[in-house]
């Protein structure tokens, strides 16, 4: 039974790891916006953020890796962040975790909810400090995905308006006629 679900526990990460993409559907083609031909004006950075797409994928890493969507968006010090903040809940808990099974060897994590043993085992700033450190790693975990999606789609339509071809339709009042008309242009980068 043990090798049974050793096999299946590695074929899931096998899959995770060397798999192109984890998706519910098969897609055809990139749903970013496509372009006839790459505007010259548009650096490698823009063209880079363009290209990036929101997989299910990603959230895998960004449970793995604290700000991959973030360092996915280009926001540095955003991912830095999340990186330090998740390292010191996780250093938090296992910094207690060794402190209680210092104290008791009866203590595993099989018993952690037990009542009884956490009033006899754990203070009461151990308990707050262990909580607000769980909270603190689930919440860097959802802001990264939450936020590190809207930064990514928000710069990638900022890019998309700034090469998009520009159509303005401006009233203008002629003097001497005193007649009003409308100038139409197109404005294009390509």
């Amino acid at each position: 039974m043990k090798r049974v679900l050793f096999i299946l526990v590695l074929n899931f990460f096998a899959n995770i790891f060397f798999a192109q993409d984890i998706d519910f559907y098969l897609k055809d083609k990139n749903s970013n916006y496509n372009f006839p031909e790459i505007p010259e004006e548009m650096n490698f950075k823009e063209f880079y953020l363009l290209s990036q797409t929101f997989r299910m994928q990603d959230m895998i890493y960004a449970s793995i890796v604290p700000g991959y969507i973030h360092f996915k968006a280009q926001e540095n010090f955003t991912g830095y962040s999340l990186i330090a903040v998740r390292g010191m809940a996780i250093t938090t808990i296992a910094y207690e975790y060794f402190k209680v099974k210092k104290i008791s060897s009866t203590f595993t994590l099989n018993n952690l909810f037990d009542k009884t043993l956490q009033d006899s085992l754990f203070t009461k700033t151990d308990k707050i400090l262990v909580n607000f450190s769980i909270l603190s790693a689930i919440s860097t975990y959802i802001f990264d995905i939450i936020h590190g999606k809207y930064i990514l789609e928000k710069k990638q339509e900022y890019i998309r308006f700034k090469y998009s071809p520009k159509i303005s339709l401006t009233p203008s009042f002629n003097f001497p006629s005193q007649s009003w008309s409308f100038a139409f242009s197109i404005q294009m980068n390509l």
